[in-house]
Parts: structure tokens; C-alpha cells; sequence
């Protein structure tokens, strides 16, 4: 062999040898390069313009057999909210994406698994009522309906929630789109050790929390199941669920949760939910209770009470990405209530409440607890701006005098005027919450004083009759 051609040999050998060898120095050089500080700015940065708020990432790494990962992933919060809620938007641990090479080989960007480890999601309502771009509504003072003394069973029932609201007539969320045939390989996302909350950024207490969550999402393919866990339920800071486990479905291009019972809050419920993989990612939820008894249910103002014939409705639906689209209509009855506690016996033949979520607005046309002694009538609404309401207390004479005096003892300005009704046996103090200098509180009758809310609930929480 020539001199020429065993040197083309080695030429050919040492080119062979360093593309051999080209991956293995690439990929950690590639790695040393996504640790250093200006690169994940750089790919933090890329993530902020797309989603509009500041991003953070601790680290970046990519391997071929372990696939992208992502450790100390922050989302800020918006820039209005972050002096009142300290906590990010979104904080994980470590997400580990996984490519789909078989995809990638043929020019195709496509992900076999998403899982996300030790997520923290801290949603203000604020925010949601700010995305939905509510008007402001005024709340007129509720229609009393005057109860008798003593009224027996045979006592038509006043107008009420199921005479006025069926649950059917409960805004219809856009039809899913129909199922068609995915053949592309599944899509899971998978969360470890979840925890969502809902705040008020206001007064920083949580509205609703889920702790606990860990959850499989099959969100591509044909046909595959999943599921989603839940350790605990808040509401309020009470708890209202434990070990709550929902089996899911994915039947292209819509994730189903069939109806499945639950007992959240002491009661049994019915669940289902529905939401499709398409443009604004429209969903439909569905909630049901048959009329059961509650014991021991705990309820601002009136302590633990128990409920007979209690029964509810619950629809809701939109789009996903689009508050703004967001409707729900939220129907609930009951027969008898009844107070256990010897220091605050109160009885009420029936009760009833209606709540809608529609444009931004979370409004109560009407509450109700009807009694013989003792009613509560109200409505309100929730918007971005703030919220507005009235309660109407219709009571004996001789609780209003009780009224009037305990309110003397903390101050003798505080004489709260009563609207005179049509029977003499009873009389209605309407208490209006409103803003007076800033400070929230409630107005003790039409144009009568003000009643700032640390009082105004020792006050609703005290015995007067």
C-alpha cells in the first residue's frame, strides 16, 4: 500500500474517531453551557415573553437517556400582586420532560412525558376577577317575605330558589368538540407531591386549598387512563375532603372524569367533568347532592347546625384559558335547620340559597333561612372591585330591643334603624356591608351608623334573641 493511501487511512480513521467521539464532548459542553447564569436567563427569558410574566430556573440539563430537565422552576407573580401575595405563582422542584426520539428523528417536535415534582401553585381570586373584566353591580336590598308566628307545615312557602331558578336553567357551556381519532403515540403529564391554593390577596387568607395532589394526565392518543389524587380539601381553612381519588379517561381530544361519588363536606356528592384538548380549552363541570341530613356542620355566625333534606345543584363551564368566559350557576336547599349548642338553640323551617358566576360577577340573587322566630334574608355580589351585599334580619320587637341595647353597650351612637313591615309582630334591621373611609364594615339600617367588621361580626356571632 502507497505511502498516500495508508495517510488517507488514518485521515479517514482520526475523522471517524472524533465523530465518535463528538457526542460524548458535545453533550457536556452543552450542559456546562445551560449552567452557566446568562444561558438560563436567556431560556428564562424566552418563557417570560411567551407567558407574560417573570421566570427563574435554578438549573437546565439534557441527556438523551434522562431526557430535559429543569430544576427550581419560578413563575412570579403579577406585579400588582406581589406585595400582598409573597408566595410565586408557580414554584417546582424538578420538571423532567421526556422527548419522543422517534418523532424528533423525523424533524417532529414531540414529548412522550411531562412530570413535575414538588409543584406550589398560589392563584389570587383577585387575578381571575382582574381576567374576567367584570362591571361593577349594584345590589338592590332583598325582597322580604314576612314569616307568620306560628306556621304549620301547610304554609305555602314563600317565592323562593326552586319557584324562581331551576337548576336547568344554569348557563350551558360551548359544546366539546366530537370525538375524533388520534393516532399520534400518548401524552402524560404527572404531578408528585402538589399543592394548589386560592387567596385573597386582600386579607391573605386562603379561599380554597388542595394539598397532596398527585395526578397521571394522559392528554394525547387514542384512548388511555389516568387519574388524579388528592390528599386533602380546604375550604375557607376548614377542612371539607381527604383521600379524594378521581379516575380519568381520555377519549380524543377529551379528558372525562365520569360521574363519581365523593364526600366532600359530610355529604355525598356526584361528580363529573369533561374538558377537550382544543382551542381555549373549554371544559364542563357537573356536581349533584340527593337530599341527605348533615350533623355537626360548622357555619360562619351560626356555629354548628344540622340540616335535614339537604340537597344541591352545581353546573359549570367555559373555556379554560378565557376566565372571562367562565359561567356557573350553584342551586342549594334544605328542610329543617337546627342548632345542637344549648348557649345558641335556633330552629328554621327551610333554607335556600342561588349563587351565579357570570362575565366576572359572583353574584347571590337571594339566601334565605325562614324561621318562626329568627329569618335571614340576603344577596350580594363579588367582583374585581370589591364586593357589595345586604342581610335582612326580620325579628319580634322584643329582639330588637335586645339588638338595640347590646348595640348601646359598645357605643350610644350605634342606634341601628329598623324597617317597620306590614305585620306588627315584626319589624327588619337591613345590615349593608359597605367601605366607609377605606375601612370595610356594615351600615345598621337605611342611613344608620357604621359598624367597622371586626365588630360587626362579634356582633352577627352574638345571641339577641
Amino acid at each position: 500500500m502507497s505511502r498516500e493511501r495508508r495517510r488517507w487511512f488514518r485521515w479517514r480513521g482520526r475523522r471517524l474517531r472524533l465523530l465518535a467521539l463528538a457526542p460524548v464532548l458535545i453533550l457536556p459542553l452543552a450542559n456546562l453551557c445551560f449552567a452557566l447564569p446568562w444561558m438560563r436567563a436567556r431560556v428564562a427569558g424566552k418563557v417570560a415573553a411567551h407567558i407574560g410574566l417573570p421566570v427563574e430556573m435554578g438549573g437546565i440539563s439534557w441527556w438523551p437517556w434522562r431526557g430535559i430537565r429543569i430544576d427550581g422552576l419560578n413563575v412570579a407573580q403579577p406585579e400588582a400582586l406581589r406585595a400582598s401575595v409573597r408566595d410565586p405563582l408557580v414554584s417546582t422542584g424538578i420538571v423532567e420532560i421526556d422527548p419522543l426520539w422517534s418523532s424528533i428523528l423525523r424533524g417532529r417536535k414531540s414529548v412522550e412525558s411531562v412530570r413535575i415534582h414538588d409543584c406550589r401553585v398560589t392563584l389570587a381570586a383577585e387575578m381571575l376577577a382582574h381576567l374576567a373584566g367584570p362591571p361593577t353591580v349594584p345590589v338592590a336590598a332583598p325582597q322580604v317575605a314576612v314569616v307568620e308566628p306560628a306556621p304549620s307545615p301547610e304554609t305555602p312557602q314563600a317565592p323562593g330558589l326552586s319557584e324562581r331558578v331551576e337548576p336547568s336553567a344554569a348557563p350551558q357551556p360551548a359544546p366539546l368538540p366530537a370525538a375524533s381519532p388520534d393516532t399520534r403515540p400518548p401524552l402524560f403529564v404527572e404531578m408528585v407531591d402538589a399543592d394548589f391554593r386560592l387567596v385573597h390577596a386582600g386579607s391573605g387568607k386562603d379561599l380554597l386549598a388542595a394539598n397532596g395532589v398527585a395526578a397521571s394526565l394522559p392528554l394525547r392518543g387514542a384512548y388511555a387512563e389516568g387519574r388524579l389524587e388528592l390528599s386533602s380539601l380546604h375550604l375557607a381553612g376548614t377542612r371539607i375532603g381527604r383521600d379524594l381519588r378521581l379516575p380519568l379517561r381520555w377519549h380524543s381530544p377529551e379528558l372525562r372524569c365520569e360521574r363519581v361519588p365523593l364526600e366532600i363536606a359530610g355529604m355525598e356528592i356526584k361528580l363529573a367533568a369533561r374538558m377537550a384538548r382544543a382551542a381555549g380549552l373549554p371544559f364542563a363541570i357537573e356536581a349533584m347532592a340527593e337530599p341527605q341530613r348533615l350533623n355537626a356542620l360548622e357555619l360562619p355566625v351560626l356555629g354548628e347546625i344540622s340540616v335535614d333534606e339537604l340537597k344541591f345543584t352545581a353546573r359549570a363551564g367555559g373555556m379554560l384559558g378565557l376566565a372571562a368566559s367562565w359561567q356557573a350557576v350553584f342551586v342549594i336547599e334544605s328542610g329543617p335547620v337546627t342548632s345542637p349548642q344549648p348557649a345558641r338553640q335556633m330552629a328554621f323551617l327551610r333554607s335556600g340559597a342561588l349563587l351565579v358566576l357570570h362575565r366576572g360577577v359572583l353574584s347571590c340573587p337571594d339566601a334565605r333561612l325562614i324561621g318562626e322566630e329568627l329569618s335571614l334574608l340576603a344577596n350580594g355580589a363579588v367582583t374585581a372591585a370589591g364586593g357589595t351585599g345586604v342581610l335582612r334580619l326580620v325579628i319580634p320587637p322584643g329582639s330588637a330591643q335586645a339588638w338595640t341595647k347590646s348595640l348601646a353597650g359598645i357605643s350610644p351612637d350605634l342606634k341601628p334603624v329598623f324597617t317597620p313591615l306590614e305585620t306588627p309582630d315584626r319589624t327588619a334591621l337591613d345590615l349593608r356591608w359597605i367601605s366607609y373611609e377605606g375601612k370595610p364594615g356594615i351600615e345598621l339600617g337605611p342611613g344608620g351608623p357604621f359598624l367597622p367588621q371586626e365588630e360587626a361580626m362579634r356582633l352577627l356571632g352574638a345571641d339577641f334573641r
